[in-house]
């Protein structure tokens, strides 16, 4: 029995809608959800989130991508369940954001896949 999948979209009321998305997508959108959300921000689940966004305060060296990866690494294991976690890539971008590359297997189906965030200190783009 296959399981449907359902996205939000849009903002505020009047332009909300619900869809029907993948599992491929459900569980892109689950990752980049969990990585933007304070660790401790949601009080049903305060196990969910990192640290991510308070770390891109500081300058960018090898030490700190290595915080980065890490961060990522320990929330998308809490986070998500149903992937296999792979390569964790961090580099720098434009304008003093950074580039995040999670690569992951999903398990269920075994396909493998990536989510790619580019984050700045002010949330992600």
């Amino acid at each position: 029995m296959a399981l449907n999948y359902f996205h939000f979209s849009g903002t505020g009321k009047a332009n909300a809608s619900l869809g029907r998305t993948s599992l491929e997508n459900h569980i892109r959108q689950s990752l980049r959800s969990a990585l933007l959300t304070h660790l401790g921000e949601r009080p049903a689940h305060p196990e969910l989130g990192s640290e991510l966004l308070s770390l891109l305060y500081k300058p960018l060296s090898p030490s700190l991508q290595a915080e980065i990866q890490n961060q990522v690494r320990a929330c998308a294991t809490r986070a998500e369940p149903r992937i296999i976690l792979g390569e964790v890539k961090t580099f720098p971008a434009a304008k003093g954001k950074v580039s995040v590359v999670l690569r992951y297997q999903i398990q269920e189906t075994h396909k493998y896949d990536e989510l790619r965030l580019e984050i700045n200190p002010r949330g992600a783009v």
